[in-house]
């Protein structure tokens, strides 16, 4: 007896393959269904959001009204080192299995060898009936998810390879196989079915009973025949059908190409205009901007924020911090016999905040400078009748638009859009970041060239809503236009920061906290 089901057809017109041949992220993708994609390069989107959130500000205060700079930064937003790999999801695409049934015309249930002569046969000798029965497997029954390399993982494709041992643990395949068979013969004359069977003359002779009653008699009587290995015909086709899925590395090579690897530059243009009310607005816009040879960016972004110190020191009355510090009692110096030029420079600077006239004041120091004693009584004379007036001035001509408070704070709001191309796939998002802004600032007037220096920090809750759209070809060739949004991981941040200004030119750096940790530096022309 021949053994029935040795051949096992499935036509599988395209399984998918990668290599590092696809040398870019943007064709990485393009035979990925649209969960896997979000998830291989989820984790640049992120990076990207992260990115364009970062370099909003650079102190705690704001600018004056019409006060404005234009700062330019590099952010290197850094790999988030938990995500270089992701659970790939084996897609369900079916899987047509075409299986060659043969039923021996020796298995009907016959009680006389004789009455085998009256019993048709196919053109197989032996053979009562035979038929290819399709029986549809999905992919993701025959493969299983692993961890597989995201985008900024390493280069080398991964492999998910068939395992029969696994796919058909618990005989889940074998069993799908007997039900799709059965499903077909049980109503075949001879095999589920009664047989009347004639002679030549078309006379009936006898009637066969089905030779099988059910699915688990189909089982038990034909399966498991010693001369029927079904189980063993469907391993061996399955192992020798290479159902191997190999998937595409990551780019980490790509990024370690750049001058800084194990991360991504993002060049920031930003401009900030002071508004009344203590408040400012920051805008961005940038031409398309080539990142390597992973993409290009182009953005914009719209942003402010106030000055929350500044009203609360309005709301709360507090007296303005010259007030005190100008009084007569603070310039024992001045007032006394050991009076210096450089005491009085002091004097004239703060006289300057008031807009007070210190002409005369300062050709007295001049001479003094210069070896003359005599004009000291005249200048303080001068001074103290200049303090007098800072006294009796009305409380709006003393700064109060100052912060009076030690530290300064504010609260921002900014919104941006990204579109990053990668050739083949382009990923855009809208991007928010709601912070609270700390810092302080130091002034020092020994030295002219000297601006002062400073130190912020802040804490921010941001958002990134993120669009891939890109040609996806699927498992059987063929393709279509997909898209998928998602949101970015980064969620929470925290800055810290420093600063110098050098003349009108701050230079600055900090450090961000977050999903995609990033350090910002740059530098901003100050023009007002």
């Amino acid at each position: 007896m021949k053994k029935t089901g040795q051949i096992i057809y499935i036509p599988i017109l395209l399984l998918v393959f990668f290599s590092r041949s696809l040398s870019d992220p943007g064709t990485s993708i393009l035979q990925l269904d649209t969960e896997n994609a979000k998830n291989y390069l989820s984790p640049m989107g992120t990076m990207l959001g992260a990115g364009m959130n970062t370099g909003y500000f650079q102190k705690a205060s704001v600018y004056k009204k019409n006060g404005f700079d234009v700062t330019l930064d590099l952010a290197f937003v850094m790999f988030p080192p938990q995500r270089t790999t992701y659970d790939f999801i084996v897609p369900e695409t079916p899987i047509n299995v075409l299986f060659p049934f043969k039923f021996p015309k020796n298995y009907l249930k016959y009680k006389h060898s004789a009455l085998l002569e009256y019993i048709p046969e196919t053109d197989t000798d032996g053979i009562f009936y035979e038929d290819n029965i399709s029986i549809t497997m999905p992919l993701n029954t025959l493969l299983f998810s692993e961890l597989v390399a995201t985008v900024i993982g390493v280069s080398n494709p991964d492999t998910l390879e068939f395992d029969f041992d696994r796919a058909n643990r618990g005989n889940v395949l074998y069993n799908q196989m007997l039900e799709r068979v059965w499903s077909e013969v049980q109503n075949i004359k001879g095999i589920g079915k009664e047989y009347y069977l004639y002679n030549e003359e078309d006379r009936l002779i006898t009637i066969l009973s089905p030779a099988y009653e059910d699915a688990e008699s189909f089982r038990e009587d034909f399966s498991e025949q010693d001369d029927v290995d079904l189980l063993g015909t469907l391993q061996s086709t399955l192992d020798t059908m290479n159902l191997d899925l190999i998937l595409p590395g990551g780019f980490d090579y790509l990024f370690n190409e750049l001058p800084l690897s194990d991360g991504m530059p993002l060049p920031i243009i930003q401009a900030t205009i002071g508004l009344p009310n203590f408040s400012e607005i920051s805008v961005r816009a940038s031409p398309l901007i080539p990142i390597s040879s992973i993409g290009s960016i182009q953005y914009v972004s719209l942003g402010g924020k106030v000055a929350i110190t500044n009203h609360l020191s309005k709301l709360l009355n507090l007296s303005p911090r010259y007030e005190n510090y100008l009084d007569i009692s603070s310039y024992t110096k001045i007032f006394s016999s050991n009076i210096r030029p450089k005491d009085v420079k002091k004097v004239l600077n703060d006289f300057k905040k008031y807009d007070l006239e210190i002409h005369e004041i300062d050709s007295l120091n001049t001479l003094f400078r210069q070896g003359n004693p005599q004009v000291v009584r005249e200048m303080q004379h001068k001074i103290q009748e200049g303090l007098l007036k800072v006294r009796d001035m009305p409380k709006a001509q003393k700064d109060e638009d100052e912060n009076q408070l030690p530290l300064d704070m504010s609260f921002g709001y900014y919104i941006n859009y990204f579109k990053f191309d990668m050739g083949g796939s382009e990923l855009n998002a809208i991007n928010k970041i709601a912070s609270i802004q700390i810092g302080k600032s130091f002034e020092p007037r020994f030295i002219s060239w000297f601006g002062g220096m400073g130190i912020y920090s802040g804490v921010g809750f941001e958002s990134s809503n993120i669009n891939l759209i890109y040609k996806y070809t699927d498992t059987l060739g063929d393709s279509d236009d997909a898209s998928v949004s998602f949101s970015g991981e980064n969620t929470f941040r925290g800055l810290i920061g420093t600063r110098i200004r050098i003349l009108n030119i701050d230079l600055y750096i900090d450090y961000n906290i977050g999903e995609s940790n990033a350090i910002n530096a740059g530098f901003g022309i100050k023009f007002k």
